[in-house]
């Protein structure tokens, strides 16, 4: 299961997955990582850093629910067998199910349910374990007022820094900024180049609560430098550029006739 704000790949990343024994004995839900770009990193040693990465997460995490106290798990490899061990190193936590004794549905979707708050509490305190500004975002924003809504902005900012989705939105967009123009390399010759520019999505937050959002590079997004990327997010109507572009324009207009 994953979650595009995090990784699009199961092959990097992380996230819930069902993994099944070798011998089919049982089943985990595991939070876990993507092992191949690790493997293609780091080659033999993949495991190690496969471990080292997922005890950070544990420690992000904090407290981890009882219910996924499996932090080691037996995949029951078979010799020779390429992911299954990686897959044991890159488990952050787990719960287990055995072949012949399945707990109900109801069980199994409650876990499922559990797992999916862990995946996303996991998210929420890597962005500030590495630094990000979403939460200097919300205590400035004056438009946010209530845990709902600060949960919406934080998933917005995600799909604002998702790499791969950045990338292409620059590869249509360009790297004018959409609402004053500004080109960093024109700007900044010789110090800035044309690469530099920001994503900003353009969904309301209203409309994320309890979707997943089909993103496109072309439509849902908006190029812009990093003082309009930041202002927006302070504008009544942050998805709508258009107005935007045009109470800049007469800002600008009144206070060069002041």
């Amino acid at each position: 299961m994953l979650d595009g704000s995090i990784t699009t790949s199961t092959q990097h990343g992380y996230y819930p997955v069902y993994l099944f024994r070798e011998d089919f004995s049982g089943v985990y839900l595991s939070l876990n990582q993507g092992v191949t770009d690790v493997r293609r990193r780091f080659g033999v040693d993949a495991p190690t850093a496969l471990k080292t990465q997922a005890n950070t997460y544990r420690k992000q995490l904090g407290e981890i629910p009882q219910r996924f106290s499996e932090l080691e798990i037996d995949l029951r490899a078979r010799e020779g067998s390429k992911l299954s061990p990686d897959y044991e190193s890159g488990n952050v936590c787990a719960c287990f199910y055995t072949r012949h004794n399945l707990p109900p549905e109801h069980d199994l979707l409650s876990d499922l349910v559990l797992m999916l708050e862990v995946y996303d509490a996991l998210q929420g305190r890597e962005e500030i374990a590495v630094g990000n500004t979403a939460e200097e975002d919300e205590v400035d924003n004056p438009n946010f007022d209530g845990e709902e809504n600060l949960k919406r902005f934080r998933y917005h900012k995600r799909l604002e820094r998702n790499a791969k989705l950045v990338a292409k939105v620059k590869q249509l967009q360009g790297y004018r900024c959409g609402a004053c123009g500004l080109v960093f390399a024109e700007m900044y010759p010789g110090i800035s180049n044309n690469h530099y520019i920001e994503c900003h999505h353009l969904v309301p937050i209203s409309e994320l609560k309890g979707k997943r959002v089909t993103l496109d590079a072309a439509k849902d997004f908006a190029v812009l430098c990093a003082n309009c990327h930041r202002m927006i997010h302070r504008f009544e109507s942050p998805h709508d550029i258009a107005a935007f572009k045009l109470t800049f324009a007469l800002n600008y207009c009144c206070s060069e006739r002041k």
